[in-house]
């Protein structure tokens, strides 16, 4: 037992490992050395890349190449521009890009649908499913009227004094009554014309803030622990939640590249916007 000796461990860290694989995996890129994949956008022009970089970065093209094991696939991608795959293709490889403002939304659009890891979920926040959300907001602020409801019922019985006429006597003994009421008055379409405001910058301004202090009775109304919407009932709720999932199923037009959460919004989409009808359209990517 005096013999044995515990050997001595020391720990080899390389600092510069993770920028030398970025550096390498680019340069292998621009020299198209060891590619297996080539993308060919819809202008026909076709770019190589590495499947282990795509898979790696996109779960889009890890389950493609998954269940198609091909030494060197084809990926078709219609619907795509050379220009936005190339910026992919760089932010892939370098973890960063340079886009213009004017080029960032159809760009955002292309990553959504690729499910780029650290541009899908921008495009998530910053994408059209407004509707639905402003569809519910119109239910909301109809079937959310209880500040303006409790003080219409304090505004009923205001109108009494036009009775009061009849009594003359009565005048003199409380002045102050006849001043007080008519005060009552206009908080209400103030606070109507609160209610409003808040809802267009709702409507425009996604950034989630503190929850707005609940109405009479509301403390039992359920509320988004994402972005502290309000709602009034639980089936509201629970289909706001499906937004908030981080690789939600989306619909997204091939045409306009326009994304919508329901099917049915896309069809109606389809038909109203591109008279489309039920007309079938080759799918965006074909695989070769």
């Amino acid at each position: 037992m005096g013999g044995l000796t515990v050997a001595q461990q020391f720990c080899l860290k390389w600092n510069q490992h993770h920028g030398s694989l970025v550096s390498v995996f680019e340069e292998l890129r621009c020299r198209e050395a060891f590619v297996d994949v080539t993308l060919v956008c819809g202008e026909g022009a076709s770019l190589k890349a590495h499947k282990l970089v795509l898979s790696a970065c996109s779960p889009f093209f890890e389950t493609l190449f998954a269940q198609n094991p091909c030494p060197h696939p084809v990926v078709i991608m219609s619907q795509t521009r050379e220009a936005d795959l190339r910026t992919l293709l760089e932010f892939m490889y370098r973890g960063e890009v340079n886009v213009a403002q004017d080029q960032l939304p159809a760009l955002l659009r292309t990553a959504e649908l690729l499910q780029v890891r650290g541009l899908a979920e921008v495009a998530g926040a910053e994408d059209a499913p407004a509707q639905p959300v402003q569809e519910e907001a119109l239910q909301q602020q109809q079937q959310q009227p209880p500040p303006a409801r409790a003080r219409r019922k304090q505004r009923t019985p205001p109108p009494r004094p036009s009775e009061e006429p009849s009594s003359p006597a009565e005048r003199p003994e409380s002045p102050a009554a006849p001043r007080a009421r008519p005060a009552a008055r206009p908080p209400a379409p103030a606070s109507r014309r609160t209610f409003d405001h808040s809802y267009s910058d709702d409507k425009t301004n996604w950034v989630p803030g503190p929850p707005p202090p609940p109405p009479d009775g509301g403390a039992d109304e359920p509320v988004c622990s994402v972005c502290a919407r309000v709602f009034s009932t639980k089936g509201n709720l629970k289909r706001h939640m499906l937004m908030h999932r981080p690789y939600r199923h989306k619909h997204q037009c091939t045409l306009c590249f326009k994304t919508f959460s329901w099917p049915g919004d896309l069809r109606t989409h389809m038909r109203v916007a591109h008279d489309q009808g039920r007309q079938r359209r080759l799918p965006p990517f074909l695989f070769t």
